[in-house]
């Protein structure tokens, strides 16, 4: 009988200890506690990719998609944690080395206990639905996710700006339908009224800026005389005279990424640009690396041209170009990168000489800028105290030297200040 008793007090004793290695995470994915879950995972993760498939069938039917997600942990001793909205109602299956992973879900995120990893080079296997509550399926029978908020609204990842990844994507979508993403198409094959859509892997970019958009559109293209090309999408049953200023948008959009090429003194960050036109109410723009979002209402305003529509276009080609290149951390360092943007938009005006009146487009945003007016004031006073030539220079070595990567306001300030304190030449 004592045997017995042994046996069993025993096996409570280890029964407690494997429960008490359970990682508590709750200091770590609690919404008020995301910096500390950065921290955390930026010491952990590493080597991050993701292939996505998504099943895109007719509107009004369920959205279906799969993530395949490779990482390099630091230490299996920890929990691994991801992000994503409503995972208790959009979760299907999470497999490790083609097995069932147990996990548990702690507010917008899926908690793995780093005793189903090793330590080095490891692959998830996620299965989920897109829940078409998102407004991702769009009343013109279109999946547009370019159009609504990415990362965790719409698939498992470890969504924070220093955590950037490349991305490989495959649609399954009508065979009708026309398909663009923040990579480029590889191919396209039809098969009894359905298309699969390759797209060649991304540059390095966080899970927030990666973009797609499917659904019936019209497209055009555009390419100049040394081939840069330009796809256009556009709603069914646009008139020529809107396709027409289509293609003159485009062709403005090309020539503001390459003054803001040359002014940068960079290479444009990403490989090809799609411009999508929607009739999507709200209107939305939006710029994602190759991808940019107009209201077709703009080719139909006859204030396509005028001071604040060069503004717009300026403005997003420079946003492409942030994205594409550097994330900023922190929600304070969002907001000096939207100063930034306003900043380099300016500049690239100027240089490309293009004429505008920046104090009446200016008056505009004064009434909402709130913690981004210090920011202004901050790159106004490092601008006028540098001067425009070693400005542009520090603005240059910025870049250069986070490409790819992350930053924040203070890394922007400190390489400026390494320009700005260089000896100048005889």
């Amino acid at each position: 009988m004592r045997k017995y008793f042994n046996f069993f007090f025993l096996l409570i004793i280890l029964t407690t200890s494997i429960r008490c290695r359970q990682t508590n995470t709750s200091e770590l994915t609690m919404p008020e506690k995301q910096y500390n879950l950065y921290a955390f995972r930026s010491g952990q993760l590493s080597n991050i990719g993701y292939y996505l498939y998504f099943d895109l069938p007719n509107a009004g039917s369920v959205v279906t998609g799969n993530v395949v997600l490779s990482f390099f942990l630091q230490n299996s001793q920890q929990a691994v944690i991801l992000d994503f909205k409503n995972a208790k109602q959009r979760l299907k299956s999470i497999q490790h080395n083609e097995k069932d992973v147990p996990y548990r879900i702690e507010y917008d995120h899926i908690v793995i206990e780093g005793s189903n990893f090793d330590a080095g080079e490891n692959q998830l296997e996620i299965s989920f639905l897109v829940d078409s509550s998102d407004n991702l399926l769009m009343t013109y029978q279109s999946f547009a996710s370019a159009l609504t908020p990415g990362g965790s609204d719409l698939f498992p990842c470890f969504e924070q700006p220093d955590l950037r990844a490349s991305f490989l994507l495959n649609l399954q979508t009508p065979s009708t339908w026309n398909s663009a993403s923040v990579a480029d198409v590889l191919r396209a094959r039809n098969s009894d009224n359905r298309q699969s859509v390759a797209f060649a892997r991304s540059r390095i970019i966080s899970p927030t800026a990666f973009r797609f958009v499917s659904g019936h559109f019209d497209t055009l293209s555009w390419q100049n005389d040394v081939g840069n090309n330009i796809r256009i999408f556009l709603p069914k049953n646009i008139t020529p005279e809107i396709s027409e200023k289509a293609v003159s948008f485009a062709a403005l959009q090309q020539d503001l990424l390459e003054q803001t090429s040359s002014f940068l003194q960079l290479s444009i960050p990403f490989d090809k640009t799609t411009i999508i036109f929607t009739n999507d109410n709200p209107e939305r723009v939006a710029s994602y690396p190759g991808l940019l979002i107009y209201p077709v209402k703009l080719l139909v305003d006859s204030s396509l041209l005028s001071q604040n529509g060069l503004q717009l276009v300026a403005k997003q080609s420079v946003k492409q170009w942030i994205s594409g290149l550097v994330s900023f951390v922190g929600d304070r360092d969002n907001l000096f990168e939207d100063a930034l943007v306003e900043k380099i938009t300016d500049k690239v005006l100027v240089f490309s000489q293009h004429a505008i009146d920046y104090e009446s487009a200016n008056k505009k945003e004064d009434s909402v800028k709130t913690e981004k007016n210090r920011a202004c004031q901050q790159l106004e006073l490092i601008s006028v105290t540098m001067g425009d030539s070693l400005f542009a220079q520090g603005l240059t070595s910025f870049f250069t030297t986070y490409s790819w990567g992350s930053a924040n306001e203070e890394d922007f300030v400190r390489e400026m200040e390494l320009i700005g304190n260089q000896p100048k030449q005889k």
